[in-house]
């Protein structure tokens, strides 16, 4: 979804919401600008209500907040023809940033 904002977004954003559910919203894309003397922020803002009782449910979770499964197994394929294939190498960065926020976020899960 597209978002304006008079206000620079966060980044990323993790809210329990009681229990085991959460909200995780992240904006990309953002750009600034200056409008009849106002500053404007617009962003993509990517937002998922989740249930997570493990730590993978919220690696996988934060996944697809960028990934499809689709997309996944796409990239995993290439990585597999190409361990190099920098979508591949994207990908495993991204997986590895997960990783590290599930362990943040999630730290009393296993």
């Amino acid at each position: 979804m597209n978002a304006e904002m008079a206000y620079a977004p966060v980044d990323f954003q993790v809210r329990n919401l009681g229990g085991s559910y959460y909200e995780m919203l992240q904006n990309i894309n953002v750009t600034k600008e200056e409008v009849n003397d106002r500053v404007i922020y617009r962003a993509d803002t990517i937002l998922q209500t989740v249930n997570v009782t493990t730590r993978s449910e919220g690696i996988v979770a934060f996944i697809r907040m960028k990934y499809t499964q689709d997309d996944e197994f796409a990239l995993i394929n290439s990585g597999i023809s190409d361990s190099f294939d920098p979508g591949y190498q994207g990908y495993r960065d991204y997986v590895a940033w997960c990783k590290e926020q599930a362990a943040v976020y999630f730290p009393n899960l296993k």
